[in-house]
């Protein structure tokens, strides 16, 4: 498990901010590899502040809390890549 120094290192040293955004995905939601790769713009709730992972470990559904700093993330990386 990192620290969060380490996860902060890694973040600075990003070029790209969609490796940025994966990285707090991964770390900030306490994703899986594989569920960072299926996310999807429906699955993002901005008003509510979660995040939808589907069909998550044992094939379950379920609710992750977003933090206002990845949502910004979110956003500018929607807005500049339109992904």
């Amino acid at each position: 498990m990192l620290i969060k120094q380490e996860v902060w290192a890694m973040l600075k040293f990003c070029t790209l901010l969609k490796n940025k955004v994966l990285i707090g995905l991964l770390y900030g939601c306490g994703l899986r590899c594989l569920e960072v790769r299926s996310v999807k713009l429906a699955d993002l709730d901005f008003d509510r502040r979660q995040l939808k992972v589907v069909q998550g470990k044992g094939k379950k559904d379920r609710y992750v809390p977003l933090s206002e700093h990845l949502i910004r993330g979110l956003k500018n990386y929607i807005s500049a890549q339109r992904p």
